[in-house]
């Protein structure tokens, strides 16, 4: 677990965290790539992203998957 980076958002984070967390793992992730490392992700359950993206798309008045 030296070299482990973990990014998690419960369900009692705010809609746009729960949102952003797997895009930040994946940012991490390539720059350790071009760094010529190893990387590995693993998504647990992206249901809770798109239920944010759909809260925040409300919030916003923009309908949602445009």
């Amino acid at each position: 677990m030296e070299y482990t980076i973990v990014v998690a958002e419960t369900a009692n984070s705010p809609a746009t965290l729960q949102y952003l967390a797997p895009y930040i793992g994946a940012a991490l992730a390539e720059y350790f790539m071009y760094c010529e490392q190893h990387t590995l992700i693993i998504y647990d359950d992206l249901s809770k992203q798109a239920q944010a993206y759909c809260q925040m798309s409300l919030l916003l008045r923009k309908p949602p998957g445009l």
